[in-house]
């Protein structure tokens, strides 16, 4: 098991609203599951839990995250991200205000 701290930065690329972008994370790696939490662009805390795999630099996660409301009833919605060595970028499906987010995860 391994534990990872980190602090990302981050862009909101086609994102018209002020988002967060600066996110501390703390991570458990067992093998290829992951689960974690960070606070998020919405200035909230939000905890995940999912699959990692890795081809060389290349890195790819699917899971499901907390702290995102894309409706009034939405409170865990899907989770995915890519990854390059310590880069990363993730789709952001916020109903009418829709992008990615790209960034540099910063590890301890």
């Amino acid at each position: 098991m391994e534990w990872i701290f980190s602090v990302a930065l981050s862009l909101h690329v086609g994102m018209e609203a002020d988002y967060n972008a600066v996110h501390p994370h703390v991570r458990v790696q067992q093998e290829h599951f992951i689960a974690g939490a960070y606070y998020n662009s919405m200035d909230k805390i939000s905890a995940y839990g999912g699959y990692r795999q890795e081809y060389d630099l290349f890195g790819v996660e699917v899971g499901a995250v907390t702290g995102y409301k894309w409706s009034d009833k939405t409170s865990i919605s899907p989770y995915f991200r890519v990854t390059y060595d310590d880069y990363f970028m993730s789709p952001v499906p916020l109903g009418d205000d829709p992008g990615f987010v790209i960034g540099y995860e910063y590890k301890f």
